[in-house]
């Protein structure tokens, strides 16, 4: 019921939610499951009914520094304290003491939450965990930095992150590089370097980092501008998008490389994609939980689609079946996050021409469920995306349709521009 006020943006639910938080497990009509219940629902309040959210000065910080103690409700208060302005100096030490106590997944959460005081005492936390094994600790570490624009020890973070083996978190340190920061001539020396790196992405968040900074190379832009690597391509018309040139954008609108015509005509004309009533339903729905397997260029992903979400399974199993997931993108690739895919370009587009319903149930966006990607009520079609991580702001918003049941190292490892070769059903 409280994770339903949260949801419904219920005009007092942020009143009674607080209440319940407040009160307390000592509270022996107070349950666990309740506590997780408000705080969940005011997640989900401030999320998406943040209009009707008015602060949070009464969410008493003492009851959810004891909620964090408690592995049951741990996820849930570090979410909240991730998503919502509660810490500040005076209340965020005991929160910074209890973190190296925390499961990983909470860890990342109160990190983040930590570093959004800007309080300086954060920072060798933030430097301390650069390199953790647990990839939402290790990318939130990297990220946090950005709340410390000011302090050259941010800059020595992102120097030392760059130098990491891993993609992702070169990826997730040239997305954080700070615009001011590129005056360092260390740090852009760096990120030109990476230009040169053997990994597409890392290529293409380097020249974006560029970008932010006015400091784009041009001659790559243009080189990039003839490259079949979709991350080239992003990254070769920001440059030209962030340059303005209505004559250029014109011609370059009429490139015969989708990503390139595509980014020209929304600088041009910029107009946001809008949703449309649903334009589809399935006759004929599985009866049994179908399994599918997506052969990715990072290797095999093997999912069970959920017979209690008929119309997308439904609608999932014949887009497989006829091929329409074969060679397309996983484009938008976020770190301790989502992995989306079944774009047939490489920027999101070449989506089918119908949208179906939402189907939305109890599921939590956990790691490893998949949902169905939307840009409004009941504007589903092909694109979908494989949580990476739990993300439990976006539950009762998005139809979970399937889980990964074989494969989730692969799926983790998803890096944006790979494909799924191929998609076939193994049984339905």
């Amino acid at each position: 019921m409280a994770l339903a006020l949260g949801n419904i943006g219920y005009k007092d639910a942020q009143s009674v939610l607080t209440q319940i938080i407040n009160q307390g497990l000592s509270d022996k009509n107070q349950s666990k499951q309740k506590v997780r219940g408000a705080l969940h629902g005011l997640i989900i309040l401030a999320t998406f009914h943040n209009n009707k959210v008015e602060g949070f000065d009464k969410v008493d910080t003492k009851q959810l520094l004891t909620y964090l103690k408690h592995q049951e409700t741990q996820l849930e208060a570090s979410y909240l304290l991730a998503r919502v302005p509660l810490l500040d100096s005076d209340n965020m030490t005991p929160f910074l003491e209890l973190l190296p106590e925390l499961a990983p997944p909470a860890k990342a959460n109160l990190i983040r939450a930590l570093a959004k005081t800007k309080q300086r005492q954060v920072l060798p936390t933030l430097l301390k965990h650069l390199d953790s094994e647990h990839i939402g600790v290790r990318v939130n570490s990297i990220r946090s930095l950005a709340n410390y624009q000011e302090n050259p020890v941010s800059i020595a973070g992102i120097l030392q992150a760059l130098t990491f083996d891993d993609s992702i978190s070169q990826v997730t340190a040239l997305q954080t590089v700070q615009a001011v920061w590129l005056k360092s001539p260390e740090l852009l020396s760096s990120v030109k370097a990476k230009l040169k790196h053997d990994n597409s992405w890392v290529q293409s968040e380097a020249l974006l980092a560029l970008i932010r900074a006015d400091k784009g190379d041009k001659k790559t832009a243009q080189q990039w501008l003839e490259s079949d690597d979709s991350n080239h391509q992003r990254a070769a018309i920001a440059y030209y998008v962030k340059q303005n040139d209505k004559d250029n954008l014109k011609t370059l609108a009429e490139s015969k490389r989708k990503i390139i015509a595509n980014g020209a005509e929304q600088a041009l004309t910029p107009e946001q994609e809008t949703a449309k009533e649903a334009s589809k339903t399935e006759d004929a729905l599985p009866k049994l939980p179908a399994i599918v397997k997506l052969e990715t260029t990072k290797g095999v992903i093997t999912i069970k689609l959920f017979a209690d979400t008929p119309y997308t399974s439904a609608n999932f199993i014949e887009l497989v079946e006829s091929g329409f997931y074969n060679n397309t993108y996983f484009h938008r690739v976020i770190p301790n996050f989502v992995a989306q895919g079944g774009s047939k370009v490489g920027d999101g587009s070449g989506n089918v021409d119908y949208s179906i319903r939402e189907e939305l149930f109890y599921r939590s966006h956990l790691p490893g469920t998949v949902g169905m990607a939307t840009i409004g009520k009941d504007t589903g079609g092909a694109q979908f995306f494989i949580n990476t991580a739990p993300n439990i702001h976006l539950d009762s918003n998005y139809t979970i349709f399937g889980e990964v049941i074989d494969g989730m190292g692969v799926a983790i490892k998803l890096e944006q521009n790979d494909k799924v070769i191929s998609a076939e059903i193994l049984r339905k």
